[in-house]
């Protein structure tokens, strides 16, 4: 959050990635996660960035392309894509 405010302007692209609770952090389809995605969000549209890349590491249970679909699926609640 702290660089996309203090960058502003000059963040075109921004990697969107979630995490889950524990010590591990494991990974989780985006919007599932710990991350605060409203204010992801808000900050990315105030600091003009046109573009998201969702990174979907490895989610288990949930194959590969399951957890892709479900960070999609959160992405267009979301009015993103």
């Amino acid at each position: 959050m702290a660089y996309l405010k203090r960058y502003a302007g000059h963040i075109q692209v921004v990697h969107f990635k979630d995490m889950g609770r524990g010590p591990d952090r494991p990974m989780v389809p985006v919007g599932e996660g710990i991350l605060d995605w409203p204010a992801i969000i808000a900050a990315c549209k105030k600091g003009g960035t046109r573009w998201i890349c969702i990174e979907q590491d490895t989610c288990d249970p949930l194959t590969p392309m399951r957890a892709a679909k479900v960070s999609l699926d959160n992405c267009r609640k979301w009015g993103l894509v």
